[in-house]
């Protein structure tokens, strides 16, 4: 249930996140965030603050594309007393991407597992594809479109949809800010299993705005805010969902 920043998917779509030494054919990158709320796909995971570490490595040149895995968590950090202090999220997601020019495509599993006394036992996979295109890219700016399709294999057996546009440009020589929407879309499937309520539909829509600078080659920080809405109304009495929620968030990272 990994709340990926949109901006940061569509980026990741057009390669400019990839840290590739030119001596290896290796790369990799971690990091953790600190979360003021945890909202999955519209559905509020968390209204307490969460920590959320992660940790990917990537071998280029495999074939035509690259192979990767990651790893991330999140960790409540709510009241003892309350559920959500006792899950314990863990993702695992193995993928195979082709990069040709400004287009990229990514093919991919999801491994979600739950720990914890609330969580203990819990599991399922989805299986996934992206897609995503460069619009432009100069010295100072870029933007990009994703499109990605989840398949629940073991649960809920439903698909969702999610279409995005992210962009980043340089607000001097060190800082560089990002804008970026995204509108999820679920079929009956996935909206019974998640949402309780039949009938494909809208899922969420999200808008997020963050900042990033550079620390030094290895290590940058960031942070961002964002808002998230469930236009159906019919979802809001059968789970938790996001009614014009918001979040914020920082965050370290470093590239190897």
């Amino acid at each position: 249930m990994k709340k990926l920043s949109l901006f940061v998917f569509v980026l990741a779509m057009m390669g400019s996140l990839s840290v590739k030494a030119e001596e290896s054919r290796l790369s990799g990158e971690a990091g953790i965030d600190y979360y003021t709320d945890y909202i999955w796909r519209g559905i509020v995971a968390s209204s307490a603050p969460s920590v959320q570490p992660g940790i990917g490595l990537s071998y280029a040149d495999l074939g035509p594309g690259s192979l990767s895995f990651s790893y991330w968590g999140s960790s409540y950090l709510a009241d003892a007393e309350s559920d959500e202090a006792n899950v314990i999220e863990n993702d695992y997601t193995f993928s195979y991407a082709l990069d040709a020019g400004p287009v990229s495509i990514e093919a991919g599993v999801i491994y979600y597992a739950f720990a914890g006394t609330a969580g203990d036992g819990y599991s399922f996979t989805e299986v996934y594809a992206s897609f995503g295109v460069g619009l432009f890219e100069t010295d100072g700016a870029s933007a990009g479109l994703s499109f990605a399709v989840y398949r629940d294999t073991d649960d809920t057996k439903g698909t969702y949809y999610n279409l995005g546009i992210g962009g980043e440009f340089s607000l001097n020589e060190t800082i560089t800010a990002g804008l970026s929407a995204g509108v999820g879309y679920g079929d009956s499937r996935n909206n019974v299993g998640y949402y309780g309520n039949a009938g494909d539909s809208i899922a969420d829509i999200m808008l997020e705005a963050s900042v990033s600078m550079p620390i030094n080659e290895t290590f940058s920080v960031s942070a961002a805010v964002g808002y998230i809405n469930v236009p159906n109304s019919d979802f809001d009495d059968a789970v938790k969902v996001a009614e014009d929620d918001t979040y914020a968030k920082i965050g370290i990272s470093a590239s190897f």
